[in-house]
């Protein structure tokens, strides 16, 4: 009966033959688009999570890279940065002291 009816619809080939044989085409064409578009659908669930293991690998490799070379966390480099500043800052303190005490050195010994 399948085949009688496969032969009876000579425009259907390939995967609609397929579908029509495997009693999958019953509706007409609006099921085989029907078909179509939940097997789009499921491809494209299959691509997101295949995406989403590819980007975990990735970054889970990056993380061990840069972890192999030593590098630093934004945490640690900001916190080293911050102590910089404070340093300089107490640099500048100490020489502008070191300046009026010098200053107050070469005024006495000018005096004398």
């Amino acid at each position: 009966m399948e085949l009688e009816l496969a032969t009876f619809h000579p425009y259907l080939f390939g995967v609609e033959l397929l579908l029509y044989k495997e009693g999958l085409m019953t509706q007409g064409p609006n099921r085989l688009l029907d078909d179509f578009a939940k097997l789009m659908t499921d491809a494209a669930g299959v691509a997101q999570g295949a995406r989403r293991e590819v980007e975990t690998a990735f970054r889970a490799q990056a993380e061990r890279f840069l972890s192999d070379m030593d590098m630093v966390s934004r945490e640690e480099h900001e916190a080293v940065k911050d102590m910089a500043v404070r340093a300089l800052d107490r640099i500048e303190e100490l020489e502008s002291r070191l300046a009026k005490l010098e200053g107050g050195d070469t005024a006495e010994s000018g005096d004398a």
